[in-house]
């Protein structure tokens, strides 16, 4: 089993985002090992496309990015909130977020001890709830750059909790927030930093948010649902083969929880694919973490009368998945389909965070 990543579609979909970004500056956000993709897998495709500027969650992945030899700029989005990490930051030269006066007070500190200047974005605060300034806080800002000059302070951002809803009123709301503390930023003489405001979604929805960057993760791999009829491709898919292949007689079980009668003589393709690999969850379901993910295989364990609506690619055509997906197989109808024999190659669609860390990237 192997996950195939189709490098002309990354490469496609960034384009298409350059050319709907304008001259807004695109921080390519590969979090989450590459969204599922690989870190250093999507940071070459990316760099081959002319990225030039990377957003990372943990300070672990930008440390691997400088490792593997990237000398582009890296900003962390999280605050580094030890010495170590700040030291850290300031010898890799990475950029690092600033959320309140201990964590600049530790990378000035850094920044004298390692004899480099330190790189930071602040980060407000607008309503996500997650860390950064407040919108009353300006004054505090201000005095922080005063009192580091040891910090390069380039940048300024902040994040929106709800940019899917069809409601931009939260939106809106958080953006006069954050542009109330860049005016008395720059009232006070801070000028020139670099403003964000929006990640994949609200870039594609919010032109006039764009602001000098946006910070672009999921919509690389053409997966948000809210395309606004930008030609974005989905990214990657699962491949399997074929296990097994039986001929049921019409009114046989198929699959736990006698959910799925066959209604007619039906061939039978088994896949040792499953729920565990991500087949049939929904990001939505996870929330990205490990213990999301488990509750949602016991959810869907429990599913039996939902039908899958999911369908397989077989030597170029496409077939239903029938019965429930088991945990770490599934059933395709290939009734009609002589040509088909143990062995093909199945292609599954399958979001790539969901994807189980030991299952092989092919670039393709």
């Amino acid at each position: 089993m192997k996950y195939v990543v189709e490098k002309d579609k990354i490469l496609s979909n960034l384009k298409v985002l350059e050319e709907h970004c304008g001259s807004s500056k695109i921080i390519a956000v590969i979090k989450a090992d590459g969204y599922g993709l690989g870190l250093c897998n999507m940071a070459s495709i990316l760099r081959e496309g002319g990225s030039d500027f990377f957003g990372v969650a943990r300070l672990e992945e930008a440390v691997a990015l400088r490792d593997a030899g990237f000398e582009n700029d890296i900003l962390l989005l999280s605050p580094a909130t030890c010495e170590a990490s700040a030291e850290l930051v300031c010898e890799k030269n990475i950029i690092s977020t600033v959320d309140n006066a201990e964590t600049a007070r530790l990378l000035s500190l850094a920044a004298q001890k390692t004899q480099r200047k330190a790189r930071a974005h602040f980060i407000v605060d607008t309503g996500f709830g997650r860390y950064g300034f407040s919108s009353e806080e300006a004054e505090n800002i201000i005095s922080i750059c005063g009192e580091n000059p040891d910090i390069d302070f380039e940048g300024i951002y902040t994040h929106f909790f709800n940019p899917f809803s069809k409601d931009s009123s939260s939106v809106d709301a958080q953006v006069r927030k954050f542009n109330s503390v860049v005016m008395q930023l720059e009232s006070a003489g801070i000028t020139g930093l670099m403003k964000h405001v929006c990640s994949s979604s609200a870039a594609v929805k919010y032109p006039q948010y764009h602001f000098d960057a946006v910070r672009i993760g999921s919509a690389l791999l053409g997966r948000i649902l809210d395309k606004r009829g930008l030609a974005l491709k989905e990214v990657g898919c699962l491949e399997s083969e074929i296990l097994s292949i039986k001929e049921l007689p019409a009114g046989h079980n198929l699959g736990y929880g006698q959910v799925y009668i066959t209604k007619r003589k039906t061939l039978c393709a088994v896949i040792p694919a499953g729920i565990t690999d991500g087949v049939g969850i929904e990001k939505a379901d996870v929330s990205f973490g490990f213990k999301q993910k488990v509750f949602a295989v016991l959810k869907k364990v429990k599913r039996f009368n939902v039908p899958e609506n999911i369908n397989v690619e077989i030597n170029g055509k496409r077939y239903p998945v029938i019965g429930r997906v088991g945990l770490t197989d599934m059933f395709a109808d290939i009734t009609g389909s002589a040509d088909i024999k143990i062995g093909d190659t199945v292609r599954i669609p399958v979001n790539p965070i969901l994807l189980d860390s030991s299952v092989e990237k092919e670039i393709v």
